[in-house]
């Protein structure tokens, strides 16, 4: 992923020597390009300059890998500031007039992606509530669900006995979901009566998790009945994700970074499934 970093003057000092550092999170790795360099997580570029008053550098290309990351919503939220600069007498000028040039992240207003201070480069100071327009983040918008499937009945099992299984859904990216549409594809060994939300008939049966919700797990317990039967995989139980929106109402499922929300289970490869190991 390409991010774009500019520096502006907005002083009456010709500036050289600009020193940029940017804070690397853990959703990505870097490898040096384009003048960068350091790692793994604080890498620098020197900006030679001069920068006259009133102009910007253009845009600074960096370029970070995505990873998969499962730490929370701001893994990748990848900030910069900058840190060190002179005027053309090769004097170090640490008197900027609202913010503080260094290369601590955790003394500037903790700006998020997409605030109103996002890319706002008239910020007022450096104080605790108002931004400082040296540093500044930038975030891609990761759409990414999971799905686990559990057997919490202990076996062995038999014939007319009810079995509860816990479904899992995590949210592994930085959008929020919400109208979480779960299907589970009940096969011939079982029969099932609605329970904890779950509607439709077997085959096909639907839960929908109402509330969004960050990065977090969220259980849902599924009850069915074991019943005799000569079909293959008749205890093989598959349940998948099927869509889900934005807290705004808009589907965002097909945007998902690594998979395909829908009601077809023979599309996932080698999907999430359970299967009762041991019937007497």
């Amino acid at each position: 992923m390409t991010f774009n970093i500019e520096v502006f003057n907005q002083g009456n000092v010709t500036a050289q020597n600009i020193v940029v550092s940017d804070y690397i999170p853990s959703g990505y790795t870097f490898a040096a390009n384009n003048g960068w360099t350091g790692g793994p997580s604080v890498i620098t570029q020197t900006i030679a300059g001069p920068l006259a008053p009133g102009t910007s550098t253009g845009p600074l290309p960096l370029v970070l890998t995505l990873v998969m990351d499962v730490t929370g919503d701001d893994a990748w939220d990848n900030y910069a500031e900058v840190s060190a600069a002179q005027d053309t007498q090769g004097n170090n000028r640490n008197d900027d007039a609202d913010s503080v040039a260094d290369n601590n992240p955790a003394n500037d207003n903790p700006v998020q992606p997409g605030d109103p201070n996002d890319n706002n480069i008239l910020g007022g100071g450096s104080n605790a509530s108002e931004d400082e327009d040296d540093h500044d983040p930038a975030a891609p918008r990761i759409v990414d669900l999971a799905l686990i499937k559990e057997i919490v009945t202990p076996g062995p099992y038999s014939y007319g006995q009810n079995v509860t299984f816990r479904i899992t859904v995590q949210n592994q990216g930085n959008e929020t979901a919400a109208t979480i549409v779960v299907s589970d594809y009940v096969p011939a060994g079982y029969t099932f009566a609605p329970n904890n939300g779950w509607g439709g008939s077997a085959p096909l049966i639907t839960n929908t998790i109402p509330d969004h919700w960050l990065p977090a797990h969220l259980p849902v317990d599924l009850v069915l009945t074991v019943q005799p039967s000569a079909a293959a995989n008749a205890w093989l139980n598959v349940a998948e994700i099927s869509l889900f929106n934005d807290t705004a109402g808009n589907a965002i499922g097909m945007f998902d970074i690594d998979s395909d929300p829908d009601q077809n289970p023979t599309n996932d490869g080698e999907v999430w499934q359970t299967a009762l190991q041991t019937i007497i």
